[in-house]
């Protein structure tokens, strides 16, 4: 079974396109199916699975209160898995076929004001590190890009007079974002002053391609770190929800729409391929009409 997850593991990376974080958490579902299914011993017992093993796997679930969004993920890694290995020819069927994912309500993301966002993103920055979260920060809020596909960035990535900026999406799906003024501004004092500094405490040799922004070591920053660095700075500003790399995401793309941006360009801007992800901003939007109707109009409480 070893070597058939080996497999699936590559499928995902190679051909789906999927980040090593998506990778390992369909590998985990998947185990935790093969465990918890008896039959299942090598490729034979493959074949014996069928959509009552599948059911019965989702109802021991349910039984030990796992929430309808973890037991939709796990439905999804066994059914991409199951297609895969049909593809591969090593069962007949997918007995995932015909299982409906449970039902997840949606729920709306957290987006942070425009002032909060200027609370955030107004630290005096003369530090390396500084100037390395202000610039990380600036051109998240200014782009919406996801943290992954900043994290990503390569040094000669960034064309230094360019307001645009290629990145790779999910499944290695290639987008221009927008630079503004502000982000711009943040990136080339990162890259005259904080980076060189950064560049100074490596003490190993650098695989591939050089990265855009470092950590204290010199060496490529990763989205965990900056997650963390979230928390730090909005500790600081204090703000009353803990901000993370999304949140700027989501307030990116919910403050366009409230300032009148086609939803179709930012669904560009995203990298979403489909509206109907866009339009939960739409929401965000028609509950802030709500709450400023209801602060605003004489009539309304």
């Amino acid at each position: 079974m070893d070597s058939i997850l080996d497999s699936f593991a590559r499928y995902l990376t190679a051909e789906r396109g999927f980040s090593a974080h998506t990778v390992n958490a369909y590998l985990g579902d998947v185990r935790q199916f093969v465990e918890a299914t008896p039959a299942l011993k090598g490729k034979a017992g493959l074949k014996k699975v069928d959509s009552a093993t599948v059911r019965d796997f989702l109802m021991v679930l349910h039984q030990r209160g796992i929430g309808k969004r973890s037991a939709s993920r796990k439905l999804t890694a066994l059914r991409t898995f199951f297609r895969f290995l049909k593809r591969e020819g090593l069962v007949g069927e997918n007995p995932t076929t015909g299982i409906s994912l449970p039902k997840v309500p949606k729920k709306l993301p957290t987006v942070l004001s425009e002032e909060d966002v200027a609370e955030l993103l107004s630290f005096n920055a003369t530090e390396p590190l500084d100037l390395r979260d202000k610039a990380i920060m600036e051109l998240l809020y200014s782009s919406g890009m996801r943290v992954s596909e900043l994290t990503a960035l390569g040094l000669f990535d960034v064309p230094r007079e360019s307001p645009e900026l290629l990145v790779k999406g999910k499944g290695g799906k290639e987008r221009l974002v927008l630079l503004g003024e502000w982000a711009r501004l943040a990136l080339a004092e990162y890259l005259e002053y904080g980076r060189p500094a950064l560049l100074e405490y490596r003490r190993e040799k650098i695989r591939g391609e050089e990265p855009l922004f470092l950590n204290r070591r010199g060496t490529r920053l990763t989205a965990r770190s900056v997650e963390r660095m979230f928390r730090k700075r909005g500790v600081e500003a204090g703000l009353a929800a803990v901000p993370t790399p999304h949140t700027l995401r989501h307030s990116f793309a919910t403050h366009l729409l409230n300032r009148g941006s086609d939803l179709r360009v930012i669904q560009e801007l995203l990298g979403h391929s489909s509206l109907s992800t866009t339009q939960i901003y739409t929401r965000l939007s028609i509950e802030n009409l709500r709450e400023v109707y209801d602060q605003a109009h004489p009539r309304a409480r």
